[in-house]
Protein backbone atom coordinates (compact mmCIF):
# COMPACT_ATOMS: atom_id res chain seq x y z
CA UNK A 1 0.00 0.00 0.00
CA UNK A 2 1.52 3.17 -0.64
CA UNK A 3 1.77 5.55 2.06
CA UNK A 4 1.15 9.47 1.49
CA UNK A 5 3.99 11.71 2.53
CA UNK A 6 2.92 14.70 4.51
CA UNK A 7 5.10 17.54 4.89
CA UNK A 8 4.82 20.40 7.24
CA UNK A 9 4.78 24.07 6.77
CA UNK A 10 3.39 27.35 7.73
CA UNK A 11 -0.20 28.77 6.55
CA UNK A 12 -2.13 32.33 7.36
CA UNK A 13 -4.27 31.33 11.01
CA UNK A 14 -7.53 32.41 9.12
CA UNK A 15 -7.21 29.43 6.75
CA UNK A 16 -5.45 27.18 8.35
CA UNK A 17 -8.40 24.39 8.30
CA UNK A 18 -8.16 20.64 7.29
CA UNK A 19 -9.40 20.12 4.33
CA UNK A 20 -8.72 23.72 2.98
CA UNK A 21 -7.15 23.19 -0.88
CA UNK A 22 -4.77 25.78 -1.91
CA UNK A 23 -1.68 25.92 -4.55
CA UNK A 24 1.47 27.24 -3.33
CA UNK A 25 2.99 30.53 -5.66
CA UNK A 26 6.21 30.40 -4.17
CA UNK A 27 7.75 33.07 -2.04
CA UNK A 28 6.89 36.78 -1.64
CA UNK A 29 9.71 39.98 -1.64
CA UNK A 30 8.36 40.23 2.29
CA UNK A 31 9.81 36.52 2.93
CA UNK A 32 13.65 37.92 2.11
CA UNK A 33 14.55 37.84 5.19
CA UNK A 34 12.07 35.95 7.71
CA UNK A 35 13.62 33.06 9.69
CA UNK A 36 10.39 31.41 9.25
CA UNK A 37 10.73 31.06 5.63
CA UNK A 38 12.52 27.51 5.53
CA UNK A 39 9.24 26.33 7.09
CA UNK A 40 7.14 28.10 4.46
CA UNK A 41 9.17 28.24 1.11
CA UNK A 42 10.14 24.07 1.27
CA UNK A 43 6.77 23.44 -1.12
CA UNK A 44 6.88 23.33 -5.11
CA UNK A 45 5.63 26.16 -6.47
CA UNK A 46 2.83 25.46 -8.52
CA UNK A 47 1.66 22.62 -6.93
CA UNK A 48 -1.56 22.00 -5.21
CA UNK A 49 -1.23 20.92 -1.29
CA UNK A 50 -4.24 20.04 1.18
CA UNK A 51 -4.42 20.46 4.73
CA UNK A 52 -4.43 16.99 6.45
CA UNK A 53 -3.82 18.45 10.08
CA UNK A 54 -3.30 20.89 12.55
CA UNK A 55 0.00 21.53 14.74
CA UNK A 56 1.92 24.00 16.80
CA UNK A 57 1.48 28.30 18.10
CA UNK A 58 0.84 31.52 15.97
CA UNK A 59 3.87 32.55 14.85
CA UNK A 60 4.03 36.11 13.85
CA UNK A 61 4.43 36.60 9.55
CA UNK A 62 5.51 40.06 7.47
CA UNK A 63 2.30 38.88 5.02
CA UNK A 64 -0.37 37.40 7.09
CA UNK A 65 -1.62 40.07 9.94
CA UNK A 66 -3.04 37.34 11.79
CA UNK A 67 0.15 35.21 11.85
CA UNK A 68 0.86 31.43 10.78
CA UNK A 69 0.56 28.17 12.44
CA UNK A 70 2.24 24.87 11.27
CA UNK A 71 0.10 22.36 9.36
CA UNK A 72 0.61 19.05 7.49
CA UNK A 73 -0.33 19.06 4.05
CA UNK A 74 -0.29 16.42 1.59
CA UNK A 75 0.55 16.89 -2.12
CA UNK A 76 -2.82 16.51 -4.81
Amino acid sequence: MNEVRKLITLCGKNWAKIGVEFTFIGGQPECENCMLKVACLKLKKGVKYKIVALRGNVQECPLHDDGVVSVEVVEL
